[in-house]
This record gives structure tokens, C-alpha cells and sequence, in this order.
């Protein structure tokens, strides 16, 4: 009784070796029993396989022979196509999509049915894109490595929407549309040129001629010099004013213009003079020369002024001590 081996082979070699269903020599199963018996009967034998292939959804209810075909038990690869081959080369388009051999990309272990598969990672579907049959993006069965560009679908769509190609839109449609519907786009000029006032309500092609949207000056009198030249009250050509219409006109209306002319102009010698007799740089109304019409010379000047402290013979300093022309 003494000094007798104690692993269950040792006993039970020959019912190991008699077992058939499934072939436990063929297979290379494990001599240690109890890794699928219990002590109690050989029958209702059980396997752990949650190391090895977790069985989840219908592969619990599978008999082993149907995937340890032959017996073989030992080095099973446990690849989804491993098993399911035929499936994925009988399913409809997988073969000829490019597919991943991968099941569980869109399928469960429950079904193959009601399959899946969520663009979320490559290609969020929002809007009008939700509804699309995969087949309208994926011309051909083409599932892998299509690009994701807007244009790469809708070409076609911009090339035959009036003044798109002509006006050098971008190709990037979610610059003016959204992804429910291409009606009812908008632009918006904030960064480039806001819309305000009577801007606002301009049609695109007031300004966009010819349906030409890029390289556009931003300048008013890029758009306003025939307003500009037209002007007589006062007119604004021959007096020199300057040609930013903001510096008198708000983008809400061409009347009411207001001017504040810190110099008294409306009275006296003034009242009666051009722009330009005083504002001598075309273009630039905050340059202007007293001694171009007062012949006051620099030599009597410096001697008229020769009390006054820091005095300079120049126009800005006539103007810093005499700003309603009087002394």
C-alpha cells in the first residue's frame, strides 16, 4: 500500500485512452483529469476555455467537434477566419469590399445578423450622410482606403453649382454648408470682411463680379470709387478727399455723412477754400500746411516768436498754438 503513484493516469491511463468523444490521445488532451472532471462521474465532462478562447453568444452552444474537427485540440489558431472562412467568402461583397477578416469589427459571437459597423474612428456619419446606402460612397464594394475629403465624393456637385469653379470656392464644403443638406449655405466674413449695415444685405454678387471670390481688395474705394468720383455735395475728387468712405459714412447709409473738421472752416478766409489748398498730400487729409498759404517766413517767424518757449517753424506747431486761427 505504501509508494504508490498518485496522478490520475496512473489509474486511469486506459480510460483516456478508450475516450473517443472527443478522442483525448488525438486531441493531446491533458492527462491531469480534473482539468474537465470532477471526482464524481466521467460524464458531463467541462472546460475552461477563458485563457485560451473565451466562449461567448452562439460558440457556447457549439459542440466541440464542430470547431475541433478530427480531434484536434491542441495549436488551434483562434483567428475569427480561422473558423469562419466560408462565411466571410459567401457573404455578399466582404471578398470583393476588402472586408477585414476580423468578425468582430461588425459582427457579435451572438449572430451575423443585424451586423454592424460604426464609422465614429474614420468617418463620423452626420446629417444627410446617415441615411446614404453604404454602396453610394462605396462605389464597387471599395471599403479600404478610400479618402475622406469632401470633393472626393461631391465633385461633381461642385463643378455644377453656379460660380463655384469660376469663383475659386473651396473644395472643403463644411466652409459653407452642413452635413444635412447643401441648401442653405452661408458664409461667414468675419474674418475676412465683416458684414454690416448695407453690407449685409448686398447680394454676393454686387461685390463677388464675375464670381470672383478670391484675392479680392477689401479697400472702400475698391468697390465705391464710382460713388466716390460721382460725389458733388461736397465734391469729393476735386477737393482731394480721402477715399475711406469711413472716415465720414457709417456701412448703414451714404447720408448723413459727418465730418468733424477740428479747424474752423465754415467762416472767414476759410470758408471759401479747397480741400487740397490746405491738405496738399493727395489721399492724406491728416497732412496739411499753414505757411503753404500764409507767407509767414521762417526768419521773421523765429523772431516773432522768439519768447516763446520750444517754438518750431512747422505746420503741426501753428496749428498746436493757433487751432482756431486766430492769435
Amino acid at each position: 500500500f505504501s509508494g504508490l503513484p498518485s496522478d490520475c493516469i496512473d489509474c486511469h491511463l486506459a480510460d483516456y485512452q478508450g475516450a473517443d468523444d472527443p478522442n483525448h490521445v488525438s486531441g493531446s488532451f491533458p492527462q491531469d483529469c480534473t482539468q474537465c472532471h470532477s471526482t464524481v462521474s466521467f460524464s458531463g465532462a467541462t472546460f475552461d476555455h477563458t485563457a485560451s478562447f473565451p466562449l461567448t453568444g452562439a460558440h457556447t452552444s457549439v459542440a466541440c467537434t464542430t470547431c475541433h474537427v478530427g480531434n484536434v485540440y491542441s495549436g488551434l489558431p483562434s483567428d475569427c477566419i480561422d473558423c469562419h472562412l466560408a462565411d466571410y467568402q459567401s457573404a455578399d461583397d466582404h471578398v470583393a469590399g476588402g472586408f477585414s477578416q476580423d468578425c468582430t469589427q461588425c459582427h457579435s459571437t451572438f449572430s451575423f445578423e443585424s451586423a454592424e459597423f460604426t464609422h465614429t474612428q474614420a468617418f463620423p456619419l452626420t446629417g444627410a450622410h446617415a441615411s446614404v446606402d453604404c454602396s453610394t460612397c462605396h462605389v464597387g464594394n471599395v471599403y479600404q482606403n478610400l479618402p475622406s475629403n469632401c470633393i472626393d465624393c461631391h465633385l461633381a456637385d461642385y463643378q455644377g453649382a453656379d460660380g463655384h469653379v469660376a469663383g475659386g470656392f473651396s473644395q472643403d464644403c463644411t466652409q459653407c454648408h452642413s452635413t444635412v443638406t447643401f441648401e442653405g449655405a452661408g458664409f461667414t466674413h468675419t474674418s475676412a470682411f465683416p458684414l454690416i449695415g448695407s453690407h449685409a444685405a448686398a447680394s454676393c454678387s454686387q461685390c463677388h463680379v464675375g464670381n470672383v471670390y478670391q484675392g479680392l481688395p477689401s479697400d472702400c474705394s475698391d468697390c465705391h470709387m464710382p460713388e466716390y468720383t460721382a460725389a458733388t455735395d461736397p465734391p469729393h475728387a476735386a477737393q482731394g478727399f480721402g477715399t475711406d468712405c469711413a472716415t465720414c459714412h457709417t456701412p448703414t447709409t451714404w447720408e448723413g455723412a459727418e465730418f468733424n473738421h477740428q479747424f474752423p472752416i465754415d467762416t472767414g478766409d476759410h470758408r471759401n477754400l479747397a480741400c487740397v489748398d490746405c491738405h496738399t498730400t493727395p489721399g492724406n487729409s491728416t497732412v496739411f500746411s499753414c505757411t503753404h498759404c500764409h507767407e509767414h517766413r521762417q526768419s521773421e517767424m523765429a523772431d516773432e516768436h522768439d519768447e516763446v518757449g520750444g517754438y518750431v517753424w512747422s505746420s503741426p506747431a501753428c496749428y498746436a498754438c493757433h487751432p482756431d486761427g486766430r492769435d
